[in-house]
């Protein structure tokens, strides 16, 4: 039986079509005045972060240099396999994501996961599926990891242990805080795209997010 939908489901739905055929032009074109702006605003915040958390959290860890390059390069494939989902799209990161919070020192990995994603960045801006000036915008993609390291970095470092959920479950509930808010504060600025329409789509990324989580600690 056929339905028809309602007004309010219709324009939702354009609305999250447009966002998206949006986005995929953008890829290639340079950075509007609005978005140079958030990007500046976004990028300052998120360096002043995640460098106090590289130069405060203690740390005792001394992974080796194969170590950290095999987590940066494996984050950096994950990330390049994106598909959307709504007005957003979802990365299997978190695969990687989890064990570098147990193998590198919980400070530097938000500078680690940025590092991998400004990588696949210039990798996409030679081949030509992405702007130059758009290299930078991505480094916003990296806030997500600011949460969970300093959950995890205040509550002193430490092998993955069962025992331990309720912090790992706090740790992916402020990755999941900080990756909205940075990510929908962006969209409302840049795109006039509203919070709720944005959580829409993001609700099913946290929801792969949170399936992975596990599978990443074991």
């Amino acid at each position: 039986m056929a339905t028809a939908a309602t007004p309010s489901a219709q324009s939702t739905a354009d609305l999250e079509a447009e966002v998206v055929e949006e986005q995929r032009v953008r890829r290639l074109a340079r950075l509007a005045a609005n978005e140079r702006l958030s990007l500046t605003i976004s990028n300052a915040l998120f360096l002043v972060a995640a460098l106090s958390l590289y130069a405060f959290l203690p740390s005792d860890r001394t992974p080796s240099v194969l170590a950290v390059l095999l987590l940066l390069t494996a984050y950096a494939v994950a990330f390049h396999l994106d598909f959307e989902i709504g007005t957003g799209s979802a990365v299997p990161t978190q695969l990687i994501l989890v064990p570098m919070f147990f193998v590198l020192p919980t400070g530097s990995v938000p500078l680690a996961v940025a590092g991998a994603i400004m990588l696949v960045s210039l990798f996409d801006a030679v081949r030509g599926s992405l702007h130059l000036e758009r290299v930078f915008l991505h480094l916003g993609n990296a806030w997500h990891a600011v949460g969970p390291a300093l959950v995890l970095g205040l509550a002193g470092e430490g092998p993955p242990e069962l025992s331990k959920w309720p912090l790992y479950v706090a740790a992916l509930a402020a990755q999941f805080m900080f990756d909205f808010t940075t990510a929908a504060a962006r969209e409302w600025l840049v795109l006039g795209v509203p919070p709720k329409v944005q959580l829409k789509a993001m609700g099913i990324v946290y929801l792969i997010d949170a399936g992975l989580a596990p599978i990443g600690l074991a």
